[in-house]
């Protein structure tokens, strides 16, 4: 641990007992990270080095060790818990140490603690998270369980390779049981295609005269099935989205990311960039520091626009929960489009149903974060990028769209331009249509011409500098690179966390599984050019975040949620790789046995595909109505093991609205006290919203913030003053007295 900072308390010697046992806890095993996962071994001694105990658990000594709490056992030389819910806590009876030094070696985890003079209620706890952009921190209690207090560390630090063979193990998993699979497919695809000679043979089908053929060939060539099927699975999404984000997400930020994208959309719906900042502007900061940049007497969203324009439509309407599922629905839409574009329509009805049916994806489309709006800008432009019939509108329409893109999530944008340079260059590299797709590539950069313009100007708004953006100038920290005490080990272990994450929520199937739809196109040596596009772009926006200090988890690898539609079109074409392959080994086996050597094509399409729809529904009714338990929240908090997960998160919900709402409160000043045990501002992004973007409303609703209480009345004189209280869910009259 770190010396304390000044003025900080010394809680490395705090009023603990001088001696007492020690106590480890430990979580339950996430699925997707490699096993074993626990405690190595224990070593405690003196400070001179001596060797006082210990143990490499082989077994569970139960002379030495009580469980305390939960339930543990022994897998490969290493204690693990088998209580999923936990706490799990392993006690040592005796002796009782006092300044020693104990040295725990743990394997995989996510997070553990070790406690310290551990007698009764006192004691010190050390506790850590493997895989959570949390320091580590120290926590004191006194003989009778008083909280001493806390001191934070540094982030922790591990061995590189260690973590490259984790992520290598996390990767590979699938490949046994894929093969394994595809076995038993093939046995069942062949025997289906014997069937299905023997049928053939059997029935003569009547032939379809050509003249009727060719007059309904349109049916075919514009896929109006799989188009009708597309149409009803984005509206089921967006009905499914929006009972989520009523039900569960109670319409309402929970996050000061995604109150300052809200107040942005409100300054766009009332025609304005940026709005006056009101007195004593910490009464209204969603966040300490500000999650609202600053300048002179104007404030603003630091981030760029486009997630504000795209919820402005909603903003106007006081309704901006509608607009994430609405975007939502367009990715389903627009997948398909993009994916039978890039290879056809089964291709895209199956990357459609897909998507639609991922837990990640129903936890993006029910929150106000960007990230589905960036999606949707993505797709846009790529489904306008596939197609040159109209080149200058489309490439116009292909270069705005990615421009929203940089102006939504700017980052991984620019990670893009390598593999939409290349399409790009592609399109022109051939004589014949070299002059048409000149016009194509000109358009392009005229659109995004407009956006770079537009993006600058907005800058120029905000900052008052064109080249400086408001998270640039205000956002010091979040920046990257190796930097401030950013390092490869760090990068690493985020880049395995939310890897952990991705392989739990991108579609909620088997473990087993893995990434193996994803890796088949490349297992079977493909050349085609758009499998390459897709898993260039997945790689590289979610590579780049090594360079970032923060693994980001809310809700999923929100960080990796911009490699989504490139893994999604991925699994897609490896669902039809796989029908290819099982039909034309089936086919070739067939042909020596029966003479019949057509491939088997139905028969495998009724193989893989009744599997894949099993998994879709397993996964999304896993998630949605709790028919499984991959993982728990209780490992993850941040990644919600079923949408029930999704409430109340982070002490955010609309039940100070709901009390607003049925509350008499007309020309009032209403001040709102933090929640929960560290006063969280959470409680308040909510009502923050419900203020008119002058600040001049019938209701006003300020922080409640001691000793600046009396400042904040005076700056609106002639009101009533309130007093809010999320713990307490009351509205009641502000009483000077107990201002403290």
């Amino acid at each position: 641990m770190p010396p304390p900072k000044p003025g900080e308390p010394d809680y490395t010697t705090p009023a603990t007992p001088a001696r007492g046992s020690i106590s480890l806890s430990i979580q339950a095993a996430v699925p997707s990270l490699p096993s074993p996962q626990g405690i190595d071994s224990i070593v405690v001694t003196d400070p001179a080095g001596r060797e006082l105990m210990r143990d490499d658990f082989n077994f569970i000594d139960n002379e030495r060790w009580k469980t305390a709490a939960g339930s543990f056992a022994i897998e490969d030389g290493v204690l693990i818990a088998t209580d999923v819910v936990g706490p799990n806590v392993l006690e040592l009876i005796g002796p009782g140490f006092g300044d020693q030094i104990v040295t725990v070696t743990f394997r995989n985890g996510m997070a553990a603690g070790v406690s310290l003079r551990h007698s009764g209620p006192g004691g010190i706890t050390y506790g850590f998270n493997l895989l959570r952009d949390f320091p580590n921190y120290l926590e004191a209690y006194d003989d009778d369980g008083s909280w001493s207090g806390t001191t934070f560390g540094d982030w922790l630090h591990t061995d590189k390779t260690e973590t490259l063979q984790a992520l290598g193990a996390m990767l590979t998993r699938w490949y046994p049981a894929s093969l394994a699979l595809l076995g038993g497919a093939f046995v069942i695809a062949l025997v289906l295609s014997f069937a299905e000679t023997g049928l053939t043979r059997r029935v003569h089908l009547p032939v379809i005269p050509p003249t009727w053929r060719a007059r309904y060939d349109w049916l075919a060539q514009r896929d109006l099935i799989a188009l009708a099927a597309v149409l009803v699975l984005a509206v089921v999404t967006a009905a499914a989205s929006m009972h989520i984000i009523s039900a569960y997400y109670s319409r309402v930020p929970h996050l000061p990311d995604e109150a300052s994208y809200m107040f942005q959309a409100k300054l766009f719906a009332a025609g304005r960039i940026t709005g006056p900042v009101p007195p004593v502007p910490e009464a209204f900061w969603i966040w300490i520091p500000s999650w609202l940049y600053q300048h002179g007497n104007e404030w603003a969203t630091p981030y760029p626009f486009g997630q504000p324009l795209g919820l402005a439509p909603g903003a106007l309407f006081d309704a901006m929960w509608v607009m994430p599922p609405l975007f939502g629905a367009g990715c389903v839409a627009l997948i398909y489009a993009v994916g039978r574009r890039m290879y056809d329509a089964r291709t895209g009805l199956v990357a459609a149903v897909v998507l639609a049916g991922s837990p990640f994806f129903l936890m993006q489309t029910s929150n106000f974060m960007s990230h589905t709006t960036w999606a949707f800008y993505l797709l846009a432009s790529l489904f306008f990028l596939l197609d040159r019939g109209r080149p200058i509108l489309f490439g116009v329409l292909a270069g705005v769209f990615f421009g929203l893109a940089v102006n939504t999530r700017t980052i991984e944008s620019l990670m893009l331009v390598p593999p939409f340079a290349a399409v790009l260059l592609g399109y022109i590299a051939p004589k014949p249509t070299r002059r048409e797709n000149l016009k194509y590539l000109a358009s392009f950069l005229a659109g995004g011409a407009l956006m770079l313009l537009a993006m600058l100007f907005y800058n120029w708004q905000i900052t008052g500098d064109p080249l400086t953006s408001g998270y640039a100038a205000s956002n010091t920290d979040a920046v990257l690179g190796f930097t401030d005490g950013h390092t490869l080990d760090i990068g690493l272990r985020n880049q395995e966390t939310l890897l952990m994450a991705l392989l739990l929520v991108l579609n909620n199937w088997p473990q087993w599984i893995g990434i193996g739809f994803i890796v088949l196109p490349f297992a079977f040596g493909t050349r085609n050019r758009w499998d390459w596009f897709c898993a260039v772009s997945a790689l590289l926006v979610m590579l780049v975040y090594v360079l970032y200090k923060y693994s980001g988890l809310f809700e999923g690898p929100r960080y990796w949620y911009q490699a989504v539609p490139f893994l999604i079109l991925l699994t897609a074409r490896g669902t039809e790789r796989a029908v290819a392959a099982l039909a034309h080994v089936a086919g070739r086996v067939r042909g020596r046995l029966l003479g019949d050597a057509r491939p088997a094509l139905l028969p495998s399409l009724l193989v893989v595909y009744v599997f894949v729809a099993f998994l879709v529904v397993d996964g999304a009714g896993g998630w949605l109505f709790g028919w499984n338990d991959r993982w728990l929240e209780a490992n993850i908090a941040a990644v919600p093991d079923d949408v029930t997960g999704l409430k109340s998160k982070y002490l955010a919900d609309d039940r100070l609205l709901k009390l607003a709402a049925q509350s008499d409160l007309k020309r009032a000043l209403v001040l709102v006290k933090g929640c929960g045990q560290f006063q969280s501002l959470a409680c308040y992004d909510p009502l923050f919203l419900e203020n008119n973007v002058t600040f001049d409303g019938e209701v006003v609703w300020a922080r409640y913030i001691p000793g600046k209480n009396e400042a904040i009345v005076d700056a609106f004189p002639g009101r009533s003053v309130y007093v809010a209280s999320w713990d307490e869910n009351s509205i009641v009259p502000y009483d000077p007295a107990t201002d403290r």
